[in-house]
Formats: C-alpha cells, sequence, structure tokens
C-alpha cells in the first residue's frame, strides 16, 4: 500500500497505532514525547521502569495497547543528550518489518524518526524510512512535524488556563505565582500551538506542564458533571 505522507499532528491520525519516538534512559520531557507522556501517563511510567532495568536499547520496540490506541516506542536514541544514529533507525525499522503482522499492526502513523530532535536531516530519515517500508501491506502515515497546527489536548488547555486568574490557576495547579502569569501571558499571546511549547515559557518544565495538564481535564470533568439533563 502506498504511505501517506502528512504534514501535521500525528495525534489526528486515525491509525490504531502511533510512534513514540524515545531514547533509553527514561526520559519524555520535550516534543512529541511529552506529548505522549501527558496523554499515557500509566505507559509513561511503565517506560520509566523497562529503562531503569536496561530492557530498552536501540533496535528493540516497546508496544503499549491502551483502550484506543497502541503505542509503539521506537528508540531513536541511546541516552537522551546524544544525537539520533541512522543505525539506531535501520535497527528499529527492520525488527518492525520482522514483528507487524505477530503484533497484529493493520494500521500505524509514524513520525519523521530521529528528525524533530535528534538531529537527522528529513528527507535523510524520510527515504531511510521507505526504504523498510514502502513495500508493507499495511496503512502507513509519516507526519512531518508542522508546529503550528493545534492539538485536541492543547485546546482543553488553553480553554481552561484562560478562564482562570494568575493567582487561581497557581492554588489549583501548583505553580508559582509568576510561573501562572508567564503561562497566561504564553497562551493570550497566540503563538503557541501544542502542549510542548508551554516550554518555551522560561522557568517551566516537563513537571509544571504536567501540574498544568492535570489542572485542564479536572476543569473539564467538573464542566462535564455540571451538564444540565435533557
Amino acid at each position: 500500500m502506498p504511505i501517506k505522507i502528512i504534514k501535521g499532528n500525528i495525534f489526528t491520525s486515525n491509525a490504531k497505532v502511533l510512534v513514540n519516538t524515545v531514547n533509553c534512559e527514561g526520559f519524555m520531557g520535550a516534543g512529541i514525547a511529552l506529548e505522549y507522556r501527558l496523554r499515557f501517563p500509566h505507559m509513561y511510567e511503565q517506560y520509566v521502569n523497562i529503562c531503569e532495568e536496561e530492557l530498552l536499547r536501540p533496535g528493540k520496540l516497546w508496544i503499549y495497547k491502551g483502550a484506543e490506541k497502541w503505542v509503539l516506542n521506537f528508540p531513536t536514541k541511546d541516552r537522551w543528550r546524544s544525537p539520533s544514529k541512522d543505525k539506531y533507525l535501520r535497527d528499529g525499522l527492520e525488527k518492525f518489518r520482522s514483528t507487524y503482522k505477530y503484533r497484529q499492526i493493520e494500521s500505524i502513523a509514524f513520525p519523521l524518526l530521529g528528525a524533530q530532535n535528534g538531529g537527522l536531516e528529513k528527507g535523510a530519515s524520510l527515504a531511510l524510512m521507505r526504504t523498510y517500508l514502502d513495500d508493507l501491506d499495511i496503512d502507513i502515515e509519516i507526519y512531518e512535524y508542522d508546529p503550528c497546527i493545534y492539538d485536541d489536548l492543547y485546546l482543553k488547555l488553553r480553554e481552561s488556563i484562560l478562564n482562570v486568574s494568575p493567582k487561581v490557576l497557581s492554588e489549583v495547579s501548583g505553580l508559582r505565582l509568576a510561573q501562572a502569569e508567564k503561562v497566561i501571558e504564553a497562551v493570550e499571546s497566540g503563538q503557541i500551538f501544542q502542549i510542548n511549547q508551554l516550554l518555551k515559557v522560561k522557568g517551566l518544565g516537563a513537571v509544571s506542564i504536567e501540574k498544568l495538564f492535570a489542572f485542564a481535564l479536572n476543569s473539564h470533568a467538573q464542566l462535564d458533571s455540571q451538564q444540565p439533563l435533557f
């Protein structure tokens, strides 16, 4: 089947399996990996444990089966500070080719492996991926990351943030008041489209974003519970 090349947000895909590019040290603190960390918190906990036991290495794949989506965790790095390597991509793609039928994967969405934070050139990543994926008999999408495409989680977060004052946001999320003020300012600027981009806000890290995300989920749960009967 022909591969679909899409410029956009991988989380809009209808594919059953989404690919998450990871390192082997247990860090999901930036980029697409941070988005997966927020969307699949139980997967993140398991991932940390697997890395602590040194079970994940380049060339090995780990699939997490969520209720609606499966996530194929694909190491493109060994150490999180190190760049991605062609060899890691080749080893992982070869493993995928030899196991996708056994794993019952029928549709899958990849990012451009190693091309966002891994340092690989986009064209080189795509060419390498096509070498291993072009002739497979399943639905395959390859997403070129577009930083200006909104994701659904950020839209929920933005709605929650813009409905409260900095003081309230600080109190309910656990952020310092100065952090809460900076977050609201960044959201109001219109320059943020995805949750991982909040890392641009000075003094805000992955743990702070987790607090914001928990606040947003709680806010929406409360709104849902207040809907009238009909």
